[in-house]
């Protein structure tokens, strides 16, 4: 049996490093879990408190549990995994005042463009034609926005805000913390989440919940 050399052998270790990456199969997107949450961010909001303006929901939720999602725009019709999972967290938050339960939906779409992320256009036209894609927008998201009471909905950049690490291939990604610090995420490219996958987060987020106290038995 012919000798390894050193150099032989590292890369050998790498390769089948690289290899067990590539079987655990593990799509991520999002920041860390264990470390802060990055930081602070403006999106437009399409209901709650700062309805029709930018606002930095995570400054507002501030050191209660919170789940934020970033998604890229489907079809209406097309989202029902997405849906589901936002009413079941509107739940969850009206159940869980005491507890300061938060959330949020930011849908990342091109579309998003105007005059305080992109500053540097100077282009009137282009300014023009960023207004009329971003009413278009606002008119595609609206609805999502109105069925729910207590989820924050809105709308940024397609990147996804600075140092969250939001995965460009990433249809939905979802960030569970508390206290600016992350505890679990989850990450799904096109199509692939599915009604299993809620029910997964959502068990996910009642561990960090109280549980409702059972009514006293006569």
């Amino acid at each position: 049996m012919p000798r390894l050399t050193l150099g032989s052998l590292v890369l050998v270790l790498f390769g089948c490093a690289a290899l067990l990456a590539q079987d655990e199969g593990k799509f991520t997107s999002g920041p860390a879990v264990g470390k802060p949450v990055p930081g602070p961010f403006e999106f437009f909001n399409l209901n709650g408190p700062s309805k029709g303006r930018p606002h930095c929901a995570v400054c507002s939720f501030m050191q209660n549990p919170v789940v934020l999602i970033f998604a890229k725009e489907k079809a209406a019709e097309k989202d029902g995994p997405l849906i589901e999972l936002l009413q079941q967290l509107d739940t969850a938050v009206e159940e869980n005042p005491d507890r300061g339960f938060s959330a949020a939906a930011v849908f990342l779409s091109p579309d998003a463009l105007d005059a305080t992320n992109n500053s540097k256009e100077d282009d009137s036209a282009k300014i023009v034609q960023e207004a009329v894609k971003r009413e278009k927008l606002l008119k595609r998201l609206q609805p999502r926005a109105d069925k729910l009471k207590q989820v924050i909905v809105g709308y940024y950049l397609p990147e996804g805000p600075k140092d969250y690490q939001i995965n460009p291939k990433a249809e939905v990604t979802v960030v569970l913390y508390e206290r600016m610090k992350v505890l679990d995420k989850w990450a799904y490219p096109a199509d692939a989440l599915q009604a299993k996958d809620v029910e997964a987060i959502m068990q996910r987020v009642k561990e960090i919940l109280p549980t409702k106290k059972k009514a006293a038995q006569p």
